[in-house]
């Protein structure tokens, strides 16, 4: 594997094949690679995470224009 950047860590999960494929799939209809949809995915999870745990932001957030993912369950 390649080097990554000191800004980054590399780790190792595992998933359903069949997950993969669906997040692959979702990934190529939106042009991004599969890491970059992942990191969207985590990202976008985290941010709703820490909203809900706020009320006064919660309801500021209800819009959610920067989000990029299919409103899908996975």
């Amino acid at each position: 594997m390649g080097k990554i950047s000191d800004k980054n860590t590399r780790t190792l999960i595992t998933i359903p094949k069949e997950l993969k494929t669906e997040l692959e799939e979702i990934a190529k209809n939106q042009n991004r690679s599969f890491n970059n949809l992942i990191i969207t995915i985590l990202k976008d999870y985290i941010n709703s995470f820490c909203a809900s745990k706020r009320p006064e932001k919660a309801a500021s957030n209800s819009s959610d224009k920067g989000s990029t993912l299919e409103k899908r369950p996975l």
